[in-house]
């Protein structure tokens, strides 16, 4: 638990006075939603990357859709080589020198 977090918790449990009790259960849950905003799943602080990595995934993968009908070779190629997770990656198994017409 963070200090500041636990530091509140114990002032809640000494405090006697309920407008007081409730002013600081505030500021806990309050501190809560701040650091849940700032954290990922697993705890690691979030930055801004993170934000805009996970848009990107998606975008990429609302194209691939639009791809599949059209070009499903395209499709299946790019659903083999590219990865999404910590970071988004595309690694063809060998070099690929695109004919863009």
């Amino acid at each position: 638990m963070d200090k500041g977090i636990a530091e509140l918790e114990i002032a809640y449990d000494k405090e006697q006075n309920p407008a007081e009790k409730a002013e600081i259960r505030e500021q806990i849950e309050n501190t809560q939603k701040i650091m849940s905003k700032a954290t990922n799943k697993f705890g690691k602080s979030r930055n801004m990357s993170d934000k805009y990595r996970l848009k990107v995934s998606r975008l990429i993968k609302v194209v691939l859709g639009e791809i599949a009908p059209d070009s499903p070779q395209l499709y299946k190629h790019f659903k083999a080589f590219l990865s999404f997770g910590t970071d988004n990656t595309y690694k063809p198994d060998k070099k690929i020198v695109w004919d863009i017409k």
